[in-house]
């Protein structure tokens, strides 16, 4: 058989064979959804106060050390906090706690956040303001604050 002699006898199923896919090709065209330029979607500011567990209070300090730091502590970390102090002519580096999550503002380099339980806060603030920062392994476990130790002076008498 050749195709002239297929196309006469099948000429009815071979029309209708062409319109429904004529009609497929048509319906998917009409149904296509309309594409309008999009506005571009806005990220929404986060609240951060919703990222801060119960029983801890987030500190804003100015970091003396931040310009080593730029390179180094990406948005947040684990750091060691460390207070300076002048003593007359000498400058003591006090270490106030380990192993403290630390979180760094977009706007301000010279900035860091730490995440401090709430009864540690007063021990912490109570430094000059002046702080310095070393960083700790992501995964460092617990946060750990150093006691102002108390010098005790005994005095003899004769």
């Amino acid at each position: 058989m050749t195709l002239k002699e297929i196309l006469n006898k099948n000429k009815f199923w071979l029309a209708g064979g062409c319109f429904i896919v004529l009609l497929a090709i048509l319906n998917f065209y009409l149904n296509k959804p309309q594409t309008t330029a999009q506005q571009p979607v806005q990220k929404e500011e986060i609240d951060i106060t919703t990222f801060i567990p119960k029983g801890f209070t987030l500190v804003p300090i100015i970091v003396e050390n931040y310009k080593n730091l730029d390179q180094i502590l990406g948005k947040y970390g684990v750091v060691d906090l460390y207070s300076k102090k002048y003593n007359g002519k000498n400058v003591q580096l006090t270490l106030v706690g380990r192993g403290i999550r630390a979180l760094r503002p977009k706007k301000s380099s010279e900035s860091v956040s730490l995440l401090i339980p709430s009864n540690e806060v007063k021990n912490v603030l109570k430094s000059d303001g002046l702080f310095y920062l070393t960083i700790n392994n992501k995964n460092t476990v617990g946060t750990v604050f150093e006691k102002p130790s108390m010098k005790k002076r005994i005095i003899y008498t004769q």
